[in-house]
């Protein structure tokens, strides 16, 4: 539970009046689905289908004072699941056939009011962060939203506040604790350095990173330190011709006590995703990816024990297996609807997961999606899969988005 200075704070948020100088808003996320019944049986999962339903409420705040300036959010969550299982899925950023990923955060902003087996409430300070401008540099502190790299559907180089793929609420970064510098590198670069505090401090990071425009791409390069692993990469996304490229390639400092090696040296892990997307005609991008990593399982049989390594459990990684190929497709059939398709295929054990996504918008504050998730692949052996996504319980689920 949060110190009362926590509460106190949540509620001073909650309760300041606009005033001179001050823009506020409000958005509201709704999310309502429905699980089908998982495929992998034992105790502690589901014994049938359930609905889940989560909704969103998030107050913001900002003030600009010359130089200065305050960003602040409070976001309220209410949970519910019909499985009578805690942690079945009312947790989850929006449903979907992946849990979020953990954030960095050194202060406890969370309150837990009310939380039982199929009900939770949760109140949480996403951001409060005060920045100043400087001549050569930008200075920001606080509860903020970061993200490293470059890719799209799948990355590796994201590692402090991760989504996992195909996210459908990935416009909204959970926020983490951080002190940020930002410098300009010449006309179209900037350095910038972070450093993310933990509990304990020891889990934090200090991360270096440099962004530059190279003819029509977009370089990044980023080096550091998180939860006790040297890590370093670089990312990329432009122009080539008529594809648009994207990639992001990293080495990670292996954790020998926390993780196994199912491929690649005992000294570090690599990882890497590549993709190009292809414009096929107006409104309509057809694209592919080719996704790798040493952490993941080279055999089907080690999918179980790759869920209790390290990256995973800390939640900066998702994918089980060593390689996937991707695919994604997009159109626009009218100015108001977007359709979207993704499809995974694990290279490991053959089995398959698509996303499609239907989105309208509703108003020029509003809009909604249908989604689903569904899922193919050699069925589980009790509760010893036979294939990554061939273990996972479909769904199918509605989203709502609206700004005051």
């Amino acid at each position: 539970m949060p110190s009362r200075p926590s509460s106190a704070l949540l509620l001073l948020l909650l309760a300041a009046p606009a005033r001179a100088g001050l823009q506020t808003g409000i958005a509201v996320r709704e999310s309502v689905v429905s699980v089908g019944s998982p495929r992998l049986k034992g105790p502690g999962l589901p014994a049938k289908a359930y609905w889940i339903s989560t909704t969103h409420v998030r107050p913001t705040a900002a003030y600009v004072a010359g130089q200065w300036s305050v960003d602040t959010a409070v976001e309220l969550r209410l949970g519910w699941n019909s499985s009578g299982i805690e942690g079945a899925g009312a947790s989850q950023s929006a449903g979907g056939p992946f849990s979020r990923g953990t954030t960095l955060e050194r202060l406890d902003m969370t309150l837990d009011p009310a939380r039982d087996a199929d009900f939770e409430t949760r109140l949480r300070v996403e951001r409060l962060k005060a920045a100043r401008s400087f001549e050569h540099c930008d200075i920001e502190l606080g509860r903020q939203p970061v993200s490293l790299g470059t890719s799209r559907f799948v990355g590796v180089l994201d590692v402090l506040a991760p989504f996992p793929p195909g996210d459908l609420d990935a416009t909204y970064k959970p926020g983490i604790d951080a002190l940020r510098l930002r410098a300009p590198l010449g006309d179209e670069g900037e350095a910038e350095l972070i450093a993310a505090a933990a509990d304990p401090w020891r889990e934090g990071a200090v991360i270096a990173r440099l962004r530059r425009k190279l003819g029509s791409v977009d370089g990044e390069l980023v080096a550091g330190k998180f939860r006790r692993r040297v890590f370093g990469g670089l990312g990329w996304e432009g122009d080539l011709g008529p594809l648009a490229v994207w990639g992001e390639a990293a080495a990670f400092e292996r954790r020998l006590e926390k993780e196994s090696v199912r491929s690649g040296s005992r000294s570090a892990a690599l990882a890497g995703v590549v993709g190009a997307d292809w414009r096929v005609r107006k409104n309509t991008t057809l694209g592919a990816g080719y996704y790798r990593s040493d952490f993941g399982a080279r055999r089907a049989r080690d999918l179980a024990s790759v869920a209790l390594d390290a990256p995973f459990q800390e939640g900066w990684a998702f994918l089980g297996a060593r390689e996937y190929a991707l695919v994604t497709f997009h159109a626009e059939p009218h100015a108001l609807v977007r359709l979207d398709v993704s499809q995974l295929t694990s290279l490991v054990d053959g089995s398959n997961l698509w996303q499609p996504r239907v989105t309208v918008s509703a108003h020029d504050n509003a809009d909604v999606s249908l989604y689903a998730w569904l899922a193919a692949g050699k069925r589980p052996d009790g509760m010893i899969p036979r294939s990554e996504f061939g273990s996972r319980a479909d769904g199918v689920g509605f989203y709502g988005r609206l700004f005051l």
